[in-house]
C-alpha cells in the first residue's frame, strides 16, 4: 500500500513594477537643458500593461538605492559611448511613494544621452531564476527617457590686445591688414565650470560667436573691426579652443583698428586691455525655443595706435643719379580734430624722437616691412626718371634714381611713391593714393659763377656742389 507523506515547500517572490516611465522636467526642452544643472525628472513606477502607479511600491532616500546609466549619441544618431560625460543623482535625497518620485538628475557634459533609471535590487529575492537585466522577463525595473544638454556658459581666459605684428605701435589703417589683435583661449563650461568635453569638431560643437566692443571716448575715432561670426564652428577641441594673435585662417581672426581719413593727421592715443570686452556666444534653437550660450572677459596689455606717413624731403643730385631717403614718420602736434593732445611718450621712439623736416612728424625708427612700406618710386606725369633701386619697407629707407638727362640740366620733377594706404598723406587731396617729393637733377661739369670787376673772368665753379636736401 503507497505511503504519502505530507512536505511544505515555499517559493518567495516578488510582486514589483512592470518599468519607469520618466517624464520632462517642468517648463523645460528636453532638448537644450543645462549641464551639470539638476533636473526633477517625474517618474512613475507602472504597473504592468498600464500607465497608473504602483501602490506600495515605496523607497526612502531613493537615490541611495536606484542606479543611473547612460548611453551616448553623437549627433547623427549613432551610439558612441566613447563620448563623455556622467550621470549621477543630487545628493539631496528624493522617495518614491507608492510608484511617484520626483528624481534629481544632473549631467555633467553636453550631448544627446539616454538616461536610464533602474531599480536592481527591489526583486533580488527572484535572482535564483529570473534574470539580472533590464529585458521583458528581467527582474530589474527600468525605464529611459533621450535628453540633450549643451554647456552653461563660455570661459574667455588669457586674452591679450597686442599691437600689430607683436610691434610696440600700430599704425591708424581703414585697412585691417594692419591691425591691432587679440588672443584668447575659449572654453564651453557646464554649471560646476568644468569643461564640456564633447564640444569638440565632428560632434557636439556648436557656431561660437566672438566678438569685441571697445569703450572709447569721444576722441576716439569710429572702430572698424573683424571678429568672428556664429555661422561656422571653429574647430574646438575637448571643449575648448586658442585663437593667437597671429591667427591664419582669416575666419577666425580677432582684429580691429580706427577709421583714417588721408587728409586729418591724428595725434598718438592708446587702448587699455581694460577698455576692451571679448565676449562669445553661441544660439541653441530647439521646436521653437531658443537658448543663448555667452560668455565675457576684459584683456590685458594695451594697444598705440599712430597716425603714418612715408616721407622723403626735397633733395637735389649734382649730376644724373642720385640716392633719396624715405623716412616713416608719425604725426604728433597740439591738438587734434579729435580734441587729442600730443604726447611724445606714446610716440615708437617715446620723448627722443627726432623730425626731419616738420617738426609735427617723427621719424619711426622701429618700423620695418612687416608694418607696410614705400613699396613702389615712380616719377609723376613722365617717365624720364627711373628708381633703379626698391625701397625695403625698413627704416633708414632709400631709393636710387636715374635722370636720363633727355630734357637738360637743371631738371626739376615730382616724384610719387605708392605706399601702403595707412601711410599715405595729403592734407589737401583727400582721395589721394600716393605720396609725393621733389627731386632736382643739376647736372654736372663747369659753369660760369663769377665775374671781376677788370671784366675778366674765371672757369672755375663759384662753389663745390654736393647732393642735398632743401629743408621745407
Amino acid at each position: 500500500t503507497p505511503c504519502y507523506r505530507e512536505q511544505f515547500s515555499t517559493d518567495d517572490f516578488a510582486i514589483r513594477p512592470d518599468n519607469f516611465a520618466l517624464t520632462v522636467p517642468s517648463g523645460e526642452n528636453i532638448n537644450l537643458l543645462t549641464s551639470a544643472q539638476e533636473y526633477s525628472f517625474p517618474a512613475t513606477a507602472k504597473q504592468y500593461g498600464s500607465a497608473t502607479a504602483t501602490n506600495d511600491y515605496n523607497i526612502t532616500a531613493a537615490n541611495l538605492v536606484l542606479s543611473l546609466t547612460r548611453t551616448m549619441y553623437q549627433p547623427s544618431n549613432i551610439i558612441d559611448d566613447n563620448l563623455s560625460g556622467a550621470l549621477s543623482f543630487s545628493t539631496t535625497p528624493f522617495n518614491i511613494l507608492n510608484g511617484v518620485a520626483n528624481t534629481l538628475i544632473k549631467f555633467d557634459d553636453v550631448g544627446k544621452v539616454n538616461i536610464q533609471l533602474r531599480d536592481t535590487t527591489w526583486a533580488n529575492v527572484d535572482s535564483d531564476d529570473t534574470s539580472g537585466d533590464c529585458n521583458a522577463t528581467g527582474r530589474y525595473i527600468c525605464g529611459d527617457i533621450n535628453a540633450t544638454f549643451i554647456p552653461d556658459h563660455f570661459t574667455l581666459s588669457a586674452v591679450h590686445l597686442n599691437n600689430n605684428s607683436a610691434q610696440t605701435f600700430t599704425y591708424l589703417s581703414d585697412d585691417l591688414n594692419m591691425s591691432a589683435h587679440l588672443d584668447v583661449n575659449v572654453s564651453a563650461k557646464n554649471l560646476s565650470n568644468a569643461v564640456t568635453q564633447n564640444f569638440k569638431s565632428g560632434s557636439w560643437e556648436n557656431p561660437v560667436d566672438v566678438n569685441m566692443s571697445v569703450v572709447s571716448a569721444a576722441s576716439t575715432p569710429t572702430i572698424i573691426k573683424d571678429d568672428i561670426n556664429e555661422t561656422q564652428n571653429l574647430g574646438f577641441s575637448l571643449g575648448a579652443i586658442v585663437i593667437p594673435w597671429n591667427e591664419t585662417n582669416a575666419t577666425k581672426k580677432l582684429m580691429f583698428n580706427f577709421n583714417r581719413d588721408v587728409n586729418d593727421s591724428k595725434n598718438p592715443f592708446m587702448i587699455n586691455g581694460s577698455e576692451m570686452t571679448l565676449g562669445a556666444k553661441s544660439a541653441y534653437t530647439d521646436s521653437g525655443t531658443t537658448k543663448i550660450v555667452t560668455g565675457s572677459s576684459v584683456a590685458d596689455q594695451n594697444a598705440t595706435f599712430i597716425y603714418g606717413r612715408t616721407h622723403a624731403p626735397r633733395y637735389r643730385f649734382t649730376d644724373n643719379n642720385g640716392t633719396a631717403l624715405i623716412y616713416y614718420e608719425a604725426f604728433c602736434n597740439g591738438i587734434d580734430s579729435n580734441s587729442t593732445t600730443c604726447n611724445k611718450a606714446l610716440l615708437p621712439n617715446g620723448i627722443s624722437s627726432l623730425s626731419t623736416d616738420d617738426p609735427r612728424w617723427f621719424i619711426n625708427t622701429l618700423h620695418t616691412s612687416v608694418s607696410g612700406g614705400a613699396e613702389t618710386v615712380t616719377q609723376k606725369s613722365a617717365s624720364l626718371i627711373s628708381a633703379t633701386t626698391t625701397p625695403t619697407g625698413n627704416h633708414k629707407d632709400s631709393v636710387s634714381l636715374t635722370y636720363d638727362g633727355s630734357k637738360g640740366n637743371p631738371y626739376k620733377a615730382t616724384m610719387q611713391n605708392s605706399a601702403s594706404s595707412w601711410l599715405i598723406y595729403n592734407k589737401y587731396i583727400p582721395t589721394s593714393t600716393k605720396n609725393e617729393f621733389e627731386v632736382e637733377f643739376e647736372g654736372s661739369g663747369s659753369q660760369w659763377t663769377g665775374k671781376h670787376e677788370t671784366n675778366t673772368t674765371t672757369i672755375k665753379s663759384g662753389a663745390d656742389k654736393t647732393n642735398r636736401r632743401t629743408m621745407w
